[in-house]
């Protein structure tokens, strides 16, 4: 019977990663609003609040409509806003989570032969939970307000969210050990990440990139994540074959490089934190 505080060389064994895992996300999502009144419930109020200046924004004080997409004509931007979005603010912050996953449990690390793998893990997981029902929740928007007519294809919704969530999971072991290493990647990161958010089509539909730019916008990974859930949600089709499979290998290598680095970095943590 594997200890629970027994690390292979590799991956932590499957069966303790199971029963170890529920409760660490947990206490990610208690943790964070510790000794408050609302408690979880800041997990959901705090990005609902978010959803809604953009909607009063967009959808009321601009009322930005964009032509050609969609069954029935031009789409509010909002909508199409909130498309790529919603996944968009679960990826980043699952990244900005677990770059100081390792190094705020600095304690753990240099004591004993914990698992610190499941730091990583928990937050970027705990991430994606949180804005599970806020997507859920627009999704029935779409459909009762006309705007989605078919269901079957929103399921496929999910899978491409888990995908994203994988791809999220191995960038995060990656830089959750290196942030040990180099203290300036969480700071590194944000310019990162404020880049892909600009240069992926969250804020602007694809048609509309001028084709010398659309290799530009293809090499950012999020855009395949980006243009499936529009395709999906607003036009109401298949997203292609070719772009499932650039999700899935963006998720494997992302899986496998972060877990190869990861555990390769791993024995050395204790001696610098």
């Amino acid at each position: 019977m594997p200890s629970l505080f027994s690390e292979p060389p590799v991956l932590i064994r499957l069966n303790t990663l199971r029963h170890m895992l529920p409760v660490f996300v947990w206490r990610e999502l208690r943790e964070q609003y510790a000794g408050t009144r609302l408690g979880l419930v800041w997990n959901l109020l705090q990005p609902a609040m978010m959803v809604f200046v953009y909607w009063w924004v967009f959808g009321y004080i601009w009322a930005i409509r964009l032509p050609g997409l969609g069954e029935g004509g031009d789409v509010p931007f909002i909508l199409f806003l909130l498309c790529g979005l919603l996944p968009w603010l679960a990826f980043s912050d699952a990244l900005n989570r677990s770059a100081n996953a390792v190094l705020g449990r600095a304690d753990v690390v240099r004591h004993g032969n914990f698992p610190v793998l499941i730091f990583p893990l928990a937050r970027v997981l705990a991430a994606h939970l949180v804005f599970i029902p806020i997507i859920l929740g627009f999704i029935l928007f779409l459909w009762l307000s006309g705007w989605q007519r078919d269901p079957v294809l929103v399921l496929w919704v999910l899978p491409l969210l888990g995908l994203q969530c994988a791809f999220a999971i191995g960038l995060g072991l990656l830089l959750s050990a290196l942030s040990v290493y180099v203290r300036d990647v969480p700071h590194v990161l944000s310019m990162v990440l404020l880049g892909l958010f600009f240069t992926a089509p969250i804020l602007y539909p694809l048609a509309q990139v001028p084709e010398a730019l659309q290799t530009l916008i293809w090499a950012n990974p999020f855009t395949v994540f980006a243009e499936g859930y529009h395709r999906l949600l607003l036009e109401s089709r298949w997203p292609g074959w070719g772009l499932w499979l650039a999700a899935l290998t963006y998720a494997a290598a992302a899986l496998v490089a972060g877990g190869l680095f990861f555990q390769r970095l791993r024995p050395g943590f204790a001696d610098v934190l």
